[in-house]
């Protein structure tokens, strides 16, 4: 498992608080907190981290092109727009596995790993910004966005042009279709004609593109024909052609020489998602907030090595999350009973069960400390920052009432 281990960066003042400060980069990871608080800070340090380490594996760049002229702050960081969060007294430290990464002011230090059998996942980032995906129209001429959501609508428009059938988005029965003659997004329903998607509600218009660019993302990884050689890029051909010709030169450790070729094209073709979203909640009603949730479940269970990172504001979200964990537990004792996984079915898909031993729920304070808020038995913990809030809340009505029978008297 990779881990990271983060101080004194932007909002992130302690960082984790446990595991002398490494964070374990688990299957699925949920990030809770204030805004401003660090969440996105962290989790854009991870997909640039992330990023990075796929990128020397392919060899499309160098260790140099990261630790010379201040590359990484001022070129790698800047394209999450994190390139100003850096102090005096930053420390980053990344495990990974394929790379050690360490960053201090003084110094840059990148080791890449020997390995034989090099996988690599397809990263992707979907910004709290996507909403602005949804009410562009011809979506193909766009130019201009900041980085990452540029990056972000490459991978939606590639999936809007992938789908020949309308698409659910799992809000109702609504589906997305995409037009490619006037390259204009749709929605349609019961009960509704065909309206274009941007003139749709907030809710459906944060929804589409998550759920386009998962699905069509999904999809990649499955089909032989798009993630194929045949597709790279000029220069990962060549370096796929190059590192081939230095294993086929060795003349020690033939074995080990024989299952790197054999695995090489992994080097190049992602094996698997690796899946960041900002606030997954966003303008969503509850009941559509579990059913968004549970479908990037069931996508980050697709595969074993599979990612997912969420950052959020709901409680809604932290309860069915542990709603989903329960689950897991639960369908370990059915035994495979066919009544019994039909009931658990209707409570959670079962493809959504999530194993709370691969995963991890956090919570970052106003201190810039970061620490877990799942128990050892895989429940969340009933004071974390989310309950307590609504606890406040309560507390406030009770005094409102004390008030109120102040005022009968």
């Amino acid at each position: 498992m990779s881990s990271i281990r983060i101080k004194n960066f932007g909002p992130i003042k302690e960082g984790y608080t446990d595991n002398d400060g490494f964070l374990p980069i688990d299957k699925l990871m949920i990030f809770i907190g204030g805004q401003g608080s660090g969440k996105s800070s962290i989790v854009k340090l991870i997909s640039t981290l992330t990023w990075l380490e796929k990128a020397l594996v392919k060899r499309s760049i160098t260790i140099e092109d990261i630790t010379q002229n201040n590359a990484f702050v001022a070129k790698w960081c800047e394209w999450q727009s994190i390139h100003n969060y850096f102090k005096s007294d930053s420390f980053i430290e990344y495990n990974g596995k394929y790379i050690d990464f360490k960053y201090t002011q003084d110094s840059v230090k990148v080791v890449v790993k020997d390995s034989d059998i090099y996988e690599i996942p397809k990263i992707t980032y979907i910004p709290a910004e996507r909403n602005f995906l949804s009410v562009l129209e011809e979506l193909e001429n766009v130019k201009g966005l900041p980085k990452s959501l540029g990056w972000t609508l490459e991978e939606y428009i590639k999936g809007c042009r992938s789908f020949d059938v309308p698409l659910s988005i799992n809000i109702n029965d609504i589906k997305f279709a995409y037009h490619k003659l006037n390259k204009t997004a749709y929605i349609s329903g019961d009960g509704f004609d065909t309206l274009k998607l941007s003139e749709a509600s907030s809710g459906i218009q944060s929804v589409a593109p998550l759920m386009v660019v998962s699905n069509y993302l999904k999809n990649f990884i499955d089909d032989k024909k798009l993630n194929s050689l045949d597709n790279a890029s000029f220069i990962e051909r060549e370096s796929f052609s190059e590192i081939l010709n230095e294993l086929e030169q060795k003349t020690e450790g033939l074995e080990s020489n024989r299952l790197a070729i054999l695995n090489l094209p992994k080097r190049f073709l992602p094996q698997y998602l690796f899946t960041i979203i900002e606030e997954i909640e966003q303008n969503l009603f509850p009941e559509s907030q579990k059913n968004i949730l549970f479908k990037s479940f069931e996508f980050n269970n697709n595969k074993d090595d599979n990612h997912l990172i969420i950052t959020t504001h709901s409680p809604y979200i932290i309860a069915y999350t542990s709603l989903a964990m329960k689950a897991f537990k639960v369908k370990e004792n059915t035994n495979e009973n066919y009544d019994l996984l039909k009931k658990l079915e209707d409570i959670v898909p079962i493809k959504s069960c999530v194993n709370p031993d691969q995963t991890g729920i956090y919570q970052i304070d106003d201190n810039g400390a970061v620490f877990s808020i799942k128990s050892e038995r895989g429940l969340i913990l009933d004071n974390n920052f989310l309950n307590t809030s609504l606890e406040d809340t309560n507390d406030l009505f009770n005094e409102l009432l004390d008030i109120a029978e102040e005022c009968n008297k």
